[in-house]
């Protein structure tokens, strides 16, 4: 191995970020001539991006495909599992198949669009069983997960992958009982399948059963790193701090310990338990930090009220450390913790960094959940035209619409008819208050004005989904 091989190999192997990694490929991409074997060098960077909470899994899918060609064809299934791994983990896996199918066809088509690609050029034959896969997991991912099972049972022989995506498809569904059928009926589920269902469990609000699934996994599929991110989840939504517990010993014994993504994962779980002690614990013996560390790790000291240590670790956090910050706001909000959030805000409008709008949202959205409206509307009117957002004023109509306040909403969406004239989703969420309180006949005319004015009727989001 040459001395430049072994520069970029320990860069590497050290790289924490997504600019470190695009830096990297970037000389690869410049120096290839001068590597002799980029195998090697290709697998830790897809690792990265594939399966580290600083990856990213469009980067992944792009350098899963543009590595393949310098890949002896024995190798290319190791190639493929960090893509496939990361899909399991991902709530949003679209993103990564969309940016390989844009890899090689039009960019910006949908799941429907490029399945109509795919027949139309005779790509969907028995011979392309990628093909096949990656659609099953476009369409898992998007408004019509059915779709996903009718294009299964058009391959004669599915492999792992197709079924993982079929799992993942009945979860979107809302069919776990059809999710576990198709688990139960894969020859010889490998660890992305059970990984698919105990996750899917978990994000549907059912963390009883992924954990009883993590339990009956077989002794010879035994979990991977992601899957144990998966359980440490599940764990803090069931407040199952034993099975937590077993996890991390489990981690440990396996020599899985170490990895970062699962460290985050064991400290957000502990810290949502109220076991502070064990997340410092493991905050402490976590040698490489990424941002969710850091906000892992004030989230769990926000959640007990402890907000001094929360600031304390915030301004050790990455430079900038903004979505650091706003794990602490939104683990106050979380906690019901209003003064503690209210005193974070100050500090990073004193101290640094500046609050965005982000932040400003979090603490209307937190105000207005504590019935403290009047506060979270001066605190939205005194803002800048440029952080008075969609975050901002959806928070604050949130508020009004878990208190029934009708006379508060009536004057939010007064302040930003006058800012924003024809911003409609505004209407709807005051037509729904007002539906709310029995003034069905002020909800009508409020629809009946959107339809004469022509506002838009897309739906105004809140800052926190609690």
């Amino acid at each position: 191995m040459t001395s430049t091989e072994e520069r970029i190999l320990a860069a590497a192997s050290a790289c924490g970020s997504l600019s470190e990694l695009r830096r990297i490929h970037g000389f690869l991409i410049r120096n290839h001539d001068r590597i002799r074997n980029p195998s090697l060098l290709l697998a830790k960077l897809l690792r990265f991006a594939a399966v580290s909470p600083g990856g990213d899994l469009a980067y992944a899918a792009c350098l899963c495909f543009h590595s393949l060609d310098h890949v002896p064809s024995r190798g290319r299934t190791f190639f493929y599992t960090p893509p496939r791994r990361g899909l399991a983990r991902s709530g949003d896996p679209a993103r990564a198949q969309a940016s390989s199918a844009r890899a090689r066809a039009e960019p910006g088509l949908g799941p429907g669009d490029l399945h109509g690609l795919a027949l139309k050029q005779g790509c969907l034959g028995p011979a392309a069983a990628h093909v096949h896969n990656a659609l099953i997991h476009l369409y898992a991912a998007g408004p019509e997960p059915g779709r996903a099972g009718r294009l299964f049972e058009e391959i004669p022989e599915p492999d792992a992958v197709a079924w993982t995506g079929l799992i993942r498809a009945r979860f979107a569904a809302g069919d776990p009982a059809g999710a576990r059928r198709a688990l139960e009926g894969m020859p010889a589920p490998d660890v992305v399948a059970w990984t698919a269902a105990i996750d899917g469990y978990a994000k549907i609000g059912r963390p009883g059963e992924a954990l009883a699934l993590f339990r009956s996994m077989p002794a010879d599929t035994p979990p991977d790193e992601v899957t144990l991110v998966a359980v440490a989840a599940a764990c803090a939504a069931a407040g199952d701090a034993r099975t937590g517990g077993a996890v991390e010993r489990y981690a440990a014994a396996r020599g899985l310990a170490w990895m970062t993504a699962l460290r985050n994962a064991l400290i957000g779980m502990y810290g949502r338990l109220g076991y502070v002690a064990e997340a410092e614990r493991v905050f402490a013996g976590t040698r490489r930090r990424s941002g969710a560390t850091w906000s892992a790790m004030v989230g769990a000291y926000a959640a007990a009220g402890e907000v001094e240590a929360a600031l304390r670790v915030a301004r050790g956090g990455p430079a900038g450390g903004g979505g650091t910050w706003l794990a602490a706001l939104s683990a106050c909000a979380h906690a019901g913790g209003v003064e503690g959030g209210r005193r974070l805000l100050g500090r990073m409008e004193r101290e640094g960094p500046g609050p965005g709008a982000e932040h400003y949202g979090c603490v209307v959205d937190m105000l207005g959940r504590a019935g403290r409206l009047e506060e979270a509307y001066g605190l939205a009117m005194g803002l800048p035209e440029g952080h008075a957002n969609h975050a901002v004023w959806g928070a604050l109509l949130g508020g009004c619409r878990i208190h029934g306040d009708v006379d508060m909403a009536e004057r939010v969406v007064g302040e930003v008819a006058r800012r924003r004239p024809l911003e409609g989703g505004y209407y709807l969420l005051l037509a729904g208050i007002y539906a709310a309180a029995g003034r069905h006949a002020e909800a009508d005319e409020v629809r009946r004005r959107m339809d004469l004015t022509g506002a838009p009727k897309l739906p105004a989001r809140s800052t926190l989904s609690l």
